[in-house]
Parts: structure tokens; C-alpha cells; sequence
């Protein structure tokens, strides 16, 4: 039987002039490696499947792009009447949404919140400095002949 050293896959020689560090690869027995010369590690099914469909959306939204690229309008530059007619769909609608923000605003102001005045005792708490005052059962030494 060989020894186990002999079972490890040999470091490959990086140049040190390249940029990437030397991985180190982790080695599986004989047994449990499938293609040793397979550059491409095995992969989950589900992994697979989700890479496949990732590429499929990123392909169709690429295929969506250019048909809104590819319009009537993407070839040549709009006419000033085509500009005007724009700009006038767009002033509508701009017009709309600043009433409607204007009614919501006026809502919001009659809606103003009063002020609660709380009923029954209130405990409140002046920040102030005060004098110090003696415990009454102790009184103070006071040397009255010196």
C-alpha cells in the first residue's frame, strides 16, 4: 500500500510575476473523485437549475431592451411637433399629480394634532440647584466663646 502522501495532488508552480495566489487544492480519495481531469468541479442539480434560469431571465431581458430601443421613435430625433405634443401629455399629467399632492397636503393640515392636557396630578421636574438644608435632628457645633 502507498502512502497517503503519495495520493495528494502535486502544488502547480505559479511564475511570481502573476497577480492570483497559489490556491491550495483540498484532495478527495480516489474512490470519491469522478473525473480527476475534469477541470470543472460537480455541482448540485439545483444549482445547475438555477444558474440555467438566471441566464435565461438575463437573456430576456436583454431581447426586452432592444425591442424598447428598437421603437418608431429610436432611429431618428423627434420633430418639434412630436417634442410639443410630449411635453403637453406631460404637463397634464405633472398638473395631476400636484393637486393631488396639494389636496393631501391641505388634509394633512386640518388633521393637526392637539395638544393633550393630561387630567389628574402631574408630577413635574425642575432642573434647579437648591440650598442644602439641615436634618432637623442634628444640630450643628457651634463654638460660641471663640
Amino acid at each position: 500500500m502507498e502512502p497517503l502522501k503519495s495520493l495528494r495532488p502535486k502544488k502547480t508552480d505559479v511564475p511570481s510575476g502573476s497577480s492570483q495566489k497559489p490556491r491550495e487544492v483540498k484532495s478527495l480519495p480516489l474512490e470519491l473523485q469522478d473525473d480527476v481531469g475534469d477541470s470543472r468541479k460537480h455541482m448540485r442539480q439545483s444549482t445547475t437549475e438555477h444558474t440555467r434560469q438566471t441566464f435565461l431571465r438575463i437573456q430576456e431581458r436583454q431581447v426586452q431592451s432592444k425591442r424598447k430601443k428598437g421603437g418608431p421613435n429610436y432611429d431618428r430625433p423627434l420633430t418639434q411637433e412630436e417634442l410639443l405634443e410630449e411635453a403637453k401629455i406631460t404637463e397634464e399629467i405633472n398638473l395631476r399629480s400636484l393637486e393631488n399632492y396639494e389636496r393631501l397636503e391641505a388634509d394633512k393640515k386640518k388633521q393637526v394634532q392637539k395638544k393633550r392636557k393630561c387630567v389628574g396630578p402631574v408630577i413635574r421636574y425642575w432642573s434647579v440647584t437648591m440650598p442644602l438644608v439641615p436634618e432637623p435632628g442634628k444640630e450643628e457645633n457651634v463654638d460660641v466663646e471663640g
